[in-house]
């Protein structure tokens, strides 16, 4: 588990998006975003291959950062169709 890496990390749930339109997942994204927690979404459409980090938010930019390449905005290089969920971490 995380907290064993990053002791004061601890995980607190998952929120399904898949099915949801682009400005839904916006929306949920920035509210938790906004609450101050830390978020890991999945990007390749529910097969959980792949998941970013979210940085901020900045209109309907979402800034990552991405394991596997280089981009710093989630939608310029995925679909946010595939966008399918993120679970959410805070500081203890």
């Amino acid at each position: 588990p995380i907290n064993k890496v990053v002791p004061n990390f601890e995980y607190v749930g998952r929120v399904e998006l898949a099915g949801k339109t682009q400005m839904q997942k916006l929306k949920l994204i920035n509210e938790y975003q906004s609450k101050g927690y830390y978020l890991s979404v999945e990007v390749k459409g529910n097969t959980g291959q792949h998941w970013v980090a979210v940085m901020s938010i900045n209109g309907s930019n979402i800034n990552i950062v991405d394991p596997g390449s280089d981009a710093t905005v989630m939608w310029n290089k995925y679909s946010w169709n595939n966008t399918s969920q993120f679970v959410y971490f805070r500081v203890k």
